[in-house]
């Protein structure tokens, strides 16, 4: 019974950890070229209209409608050809997305006419390279009635990503766990092994919120695509089931019990992690369409260190009433966030 539980409980582990790293593809059409517009200075609201218009060469002869955000109607507006569909520019406050399957190994060259107040302006003409899979963003100025445009390389696109997961793992378990030890040794006067026992605790209660805060919250922003929303709603789904066990778990009176709960709540957890990764995997087939629905990035910020705050506080209190009361918990759990939400900055938005 001990084997299975360490068995369980190390398979556990390294499936949470390893979770947000697990591609979400399938065998289906390579995904579009996506277009955005980076608006400086100037918010989308502000604007009649946008279009962006393709040219087979630099020189701008012979336009080509691409795709349009609002109504286009003053002199300079191209007007889509009545054989194609026109497309569409998702904009939401200074950013618009498309998405274009328009591939050539020289690239597209593009301008962008903006309709202000009754008014078409022109940019400038530039080249992009939608030779290969990949996002290309253009940055786009205007002052005094002009625009000028030019590839923006810097640009990262809102779309939810799991590049500094592991990073940002680490920095918030090694800064959560030595504020922890130092709360638990000066303000709860606990001995060296308690404080070891309720720095595991800390630990595996990290294991849980860490990957809602940063996989569930941010498929809650704009431009986010169908996968990612739904992959946030199944990592939901599994870091509470393990955080309930994991409650379950530390309030076992023997033992015994306690790995019952863990290889039986390990083995419900790693059969639905199975079958929603199963589902997901079944849903991406071609299911690439990204919103522009959804919450500013400010927002998403409060809302998840909200909850991280408050779940933090109760998932201790319900671990350890007997060393946690209810101003401990929140105490403890406000003074890691606050330290963790610092450390994080300065490591990974320095």
């Amino acid at each position: 019974m001990k084997k299975i539980a360490k068995i369980v409980f190390w398979a556990l582990l390294l499936l949470l950890v390893l979770q947000p790293h697990v591609g979400v593809s399938a065998n289906a059409p390579m995904p579009p070229v996506e277009i955005w517009v980076a608006l400086e200075g100037i918010q989308v609201d502000q604007l009649e209209a946008i279009q962006l218009v393709g040219y087979q060469s630099e020189r701008g002869k012979e336009p080509v409608f691409l795709y349009q955000y609002g109504v286009c109607n003053a002199d300079k507006c191209i007007e889509p050809s009545p054989s194609l569909r026109p497309g569409s520019l998702e904009c939401v406050s200074h950013l618009c997305r498309s998405a274009s399957y328009y591939e050539r190994p020289d690239g597209l060259f593009v301008k962008i006419i903006i309709q202000r107040h009754g008014d078409a302006f022109e940019s400038n003409i530039i080249a992009l390279n939608l030779s290969s899979w990949r996002e290309v963003a253009i940055a786009v100025q205007m002052s005094d009635n002009r625009v000028l445009i030019e590839p923006d390389d810097d640009f990262s696109s809102p779309e939810l990503g799991y590049g500094d997961f592991a990073i940002g793992l680490g920095v918030t378990l090694a800064t959560e766990l030595l504020i922890g030890a130092i709360y638990l040794w000066l303000r709860l006067k606990l001995t060296f092994s308690v404080i070891l026992q309720k720095l595991f605790m800390i630990f595996m209660m990290n294991l849980g919120t860490f990957p809602i805060v940063w996989l569930v919250f941010p498929g809650l922003r704009n431009f986010q695509s169908n996968i990612s929303r739904t992959a946030s709603f199944f990592y939901l789904i599994i870091f509470l089931l393990y955080l309930y066990i994991l409650v379950v778990a530390f309030r076992a009176k023997t033992r015994k019990e306690r790995k019952l709960v863990i290889i039986g709540g390990g083995l419900i957890l790693l059969m639905v992690c199975f079958v929603l990764g199963f589902a997901l995997f079944v849903y991406s087939y071609g299911n690439d369409h990204v919103s522009a629905f959804g919450i500013p990035l400010v927002w998403v910020l409060v809302l998840s260190e909200a909850f991280v705050f408050v779940s933090e506080a109760v998932l201790l209190r319900l671990m350890d009433s007997a060393t946690f009361s209810k101003r401990t918990a929140m105490e403890l759990s406000l003074i890691m966030n606050s330290a963790s939400i610092l450390s994080g900055w300065l490591v990974l938005w320095k």
